[in-house]
């Protein structure tokens, strides 16, 4: 008997001891559980982390890039593209004019580097459009058959250096012509044969004596103002670069300016923990929360 109730009590301890590993497996689970979502909300963290990063840099960066780019004010944009043309006082001068009169009527919010393109060749064509009947005037004061031929040979260039110019500005008018690479390859050609056409025609008119200065002056004004829409779409690179810069550009004159540099870190660093709090505080509610 005393065998049998060895081997009974070896028996109960046994399963005593199974029961034990059971209950202490199931009593280990909640652990395993709250490790588990501790691994969660690590990772959430790391995760919101680089969004909300990414996301206030931006906000940071392109509220700085609007505040320092000329579009917001309108002398200073003008003044930026008519800098790269050879003439940027007659530039700035003839597209200001425009600018103002148009702006009576249709106010602008902002002004670009396509908009201001746009307005030099208006600028040229309304120049160019008077002369096309001089060449007639000229020709009823001369009866030189040769100058009259000339004067008649620039009279169709003068044709075509306007269909050229309304031909760009159909092209491009209401569009961003400054950002496309194609639209900006047909409009250089336009305007180059245009010039091409005004040099022609000048170089017709050499024989005549006095009527030929008044005309000279006239056309070579026209040519300057077409030359400024060539220099604007030749330097489009560089004006974009003025109009919106690129990320590291930003940066360092984010950087350079001390005052606004600390300010905008301190107020994103703020806001993003105080964010990162109230996501750490609804997780560990949501976590905490009683299971069924």
């Amino acid at each position: 008997m005393s065998s049998e109730d060895d081997q009974g009590n070896e028996r109960a301890e046994v399963f005593t001891q199974n029961r034990g590993g059971s209950v202490s497996a199931t009593d280990g689970l909640p652990g395993g559980i709250d490790n588990l979502d501790g691994d969660v909300v690590a990772e959430f963290n790391f995760l919101f982390t680089n969004f909300i990063s990414h996301v206030y840099s931006e906000k940071v960066l392109k509220r700085h890039a609007e505040s320092q780019s000329p579009s917001t004010n309108s002398v200073q944009a003008i003044q930026v593209v008519c800098s790269v043309t050879r003439y940027p006082h007659h530039c700035i001068a003839s597209i200001s004019a425009l600018y103002n009169q148009r702006r009576r009527r249709h106010p602008f919010s902002k002004t670009d580097p396509s908009m201001i393109f746009t307005l030099s060749l208006h600028v040229a064509i309304n120049e160019l459009k008077p002369l096309i009947q001089l060449p007639k005037k000229l020709a009823s004061k001369t009866q030189n058959q040769q100058i009259n031929s000339a004067l008649k040979d620039c009279g169709k260039l003068l044709h075509y250096s306007v269909s050229q110019l309304n031909r760009s500005l159909i092209s491009c008018d209401g569009k961003k012509s400054m950002a496309n690479g194609t639209m900006i390859g047909e409009l250089t050609a336009w305007i180059r044969s245009g010039i091409s056409s005004i040099e022609k025609c000048l170089k017709g008119l050499e024989p005549m004596k006095s009527e030929w200065r008044v005309a000279r002056v006239k056309f070579n004004k026209a040519e300057v103002y077409m030359g400024n829409s060539l220099r604007i779409l030749e330097n489009k690179n560089a004006i974009n670069q003025v109009f919106y810069p690129a990320v590291q550009s930003i940066m360092a004159s984010l950087m350079l300016n001390r005052e606004s540099y600390v300010l905008n870190i301190f107020l994103i660093c703020s806001q993003y923990l105080v964010m990162v709090f109230l996501i750490c505080f609804l997780l560990r509610l949501m976590i905490s929360r009683p299971r069924r």
